[in-house]
């Protein structure tokens, strides 16, 4: 059985839903022969259904059909998710890295005294593909690895054991940051309004997500896989899922009973230790920053 990853490419006439297999990407559409694949969320409106078709045309598949990787353009593999769910302080590393920065004290037990996960939004067509030129918004412009799930069935107060039954793949992405600009300077600092996480994380193109969507059933255990960061070829994050303090069926049970998660939205899971705001570097126009994840892949972004 032929593995397969999906993917959006700019075609002739637009962008278009893909699978990939074996280095080689096919137009949905036309190998399916079905019209309402060209979209990738609109297969994942019906993942239990479709998830299945796509193994037999991943099994069946013309390779004459197909282009070769290098020779097509990816966009965000979702154009676009209906939501983008961020986690916040959910790898215990970075955290107490930040902690020594800012000389605080050590905080509290994030799980203790039935502490829950920490999420914040960012803009839907924030998401920008591998390959995105970025233009940097400030001179404190900070990266953040992230294992990235898709939710590929609608879920509402779900159960940790059941949550991840809601997953129908996996990407990469980059929660990019400014750092000097989650502030209101004309607001006080003792005030709750001082912080703008607006400003702060959902700039224009502060999602990169990609390359493509590896299903959830090619993943043996999501814990397993190693999230890597580089800038400009030099690794500045590598860390398993694994070390999240919450973990993805934790995220998902709790986001689900404040608000129904539905196909297509995203969670970005959290960043490890190794982001720039830790020891006061920044991206520069430039730069390269390449997100890599065993078993999905590597996504790039160009800061200009």
């Amino acid at each position: 059985m032929n593995n397969f990853y999906l993917a959006t490419y700019e075609s002739k006439g637009g962008p278009r839903a893909a699978i990939v297999v074996d280095n080689q990407l096919f137009d949905l559409a036309k190998v399916s022969k079905r019209s309402e694949f060209s979209s990738i969320l609109s297969i994942l409106d019906n993942w239990e259904t479709n998830e299945f078709l796509l193994r037999e045309i991943a099994a069946e598949m013309d390779f004459s059909e197909g282009f070769a990787l290098e020779a097509t353009k990816l966009l965000t593999p979702l154009l676009y998710p209906p939501a983008v769910y961020c986690a916040g302080s959910n790898y215990r590393d970075h955290v107490e890295n930040m902690e020594r920065k800012f000389e605080l004290p050590p905080g509290p037990d994030l799980r203790a005294n039935g502490g829950r996960p920490f999420h914040f939004l960012k803009a839907s067509r924030c998401c920008v593909g591998s390959g995105a030129k970025v233009r940097a918004p400030s001179k404190r412009l900070d990266w953040e690895g992230e294992l990235v799930a898709v939710i590929g069935k609608a879920a509402r107060n779900v159960s940790i054991e059941s949550s991840i039954k809601h997953v129908a793949g996996y990407m990469a992405g980059n929660d990019l940051s400014v750092r000097d600009l989650g502030f209101r300077p004309q607001v006080s600092t003792t005030s709750i309004f001082h912080h703008s996480f607006l400003d702060h994380k959902s700039f224009e193109h502060s999602a990169p997500i990609g390359p493509w969507i590896v299903p959830a059933s090619a993943i043996r255990d999501y814990r397993e896989l190693t999230i890597q960061t580089t800038v400009n070829g030099k690794i500045k994050q590598q860390a398993k899922a694994a070390n999240m303090i919450f973990s993805l069926e934790e995220q998902i049970a709790y986001l689900s009973s404040v608000t129904t998660l539905y196909p297509g939205d995203i969670i970005m899971t959290g960043t490890p230790a190794g982001a720039g705001a830790e020891t006061d570097v920044y991206l520069t126009s430039g730069d390269e920053v390449t997100v890599s994840i065993s078993e999905i892949g590597d996504l790039t972004t160009y800061i200009v």
